[in-house]
């Protein structure tokens, strides 16, 4: 299951959809606090985090994906932001991808899907220092 963070309702939609129509089952959450009470609730239950940034009032998307990596070392993490590519570097997940808004959606979710295969042909051991791995911006 991916957990998809947008507080934007319009393309909370179009990302369900898209991963839908990709057979992937989605969690939604409309903002950071909510996307960390279904985090908390499932540890270990999400494979891939697709969030936005900027989520209104509350923990932004940076911290969802921090959570999100501690709870599950080798979940991939995709961030989308109309304004926040420069600061991920410093603080998106190692071994996360970026995406500008807007963006094309089959572009995301290939890049869920494959960061999802990574993660699972890696050994147990070296899922948790997947966190090494340096980010990727598209």
């Amino acid at each position: 299951m991916f957990l998809i963070v947008e507080d934007e309702p319009a393309i909370r939609l179009l990302l369900e959809e898209g991963f839908m129509d990709a057979g992937v089952e989605v969690m939604l959450a409309c903002d950071g606090e909510q996307a960390i009470a279904k985090l908390n609730a499932r540890p270990g239950g999400f494979e891939a985090l697709v969030t936005d940034i900027r989520l209104g009032a509350g923990p932004d998307g940076w911290e969802v994906g921090r959570l999100a990596r501690k709870l599950a070392p080798g979940m991939a993490v995709v961030y989308v932001s109309g304004d926040s590519g420069y600061d991920w570097p410093l603080n998106g997940v190692a071994g996360s991808a970026f995406f500008d808004k807007p963006f094309g959606l089959s572009q995301i979710v290939s890049a869920a899907l494959k960061l999802l295969a990574e993660a699972r042909t890696l050994p147990a051991a070296i899922a948790s220092s997947f966190a090494a791995t340096p980010p990727v911006y598209h």
